[in-house]
């Protein structure tokens, strides 16, 4: 091969590098952005829930009950809606 030949090539390599690292760096952001939206969202629907279970008592009841089943550590910010008498569902 030619010189020139691989100095070529050796251009389009790095080119290739930093397209990959671009791509790479996009990613990141996208992912990033992504994060807050899916966040943003859990802490609306989070916010209207715990607000609307002060008057409605059938989604209080719904709530203690999907709570009951939550993992200990997930419990302790909610000790309002445990100390309700959660049914326990039975199978038929």
């Amino acid at each position: 091969m030619s010189k020139n030949l691989k100095e070529r090539i050796a251009v389009l390599q790095k080119e290739q590098e930093q397209l990959r690292a671009r791509a790479q760096q996009l990613q990141s952001q996208f992912n990033a952005k992504e994060r807050k939206t899916i966040d943003r969202r859990k802490f609306v629907v989070g916010a209207l829930v715990l607000k609307d279970i002060e008057t409605n008592a059938a989604l209080r009841k719904h709530i203690s009950t999907l709570l009951s089943n939550a993992p200990e550590r997930d419990k302790k910010p909610f000790p309002d809606l445990l100390t309700m008498s959660a049914p326990v569902s039975q199978a038929s």
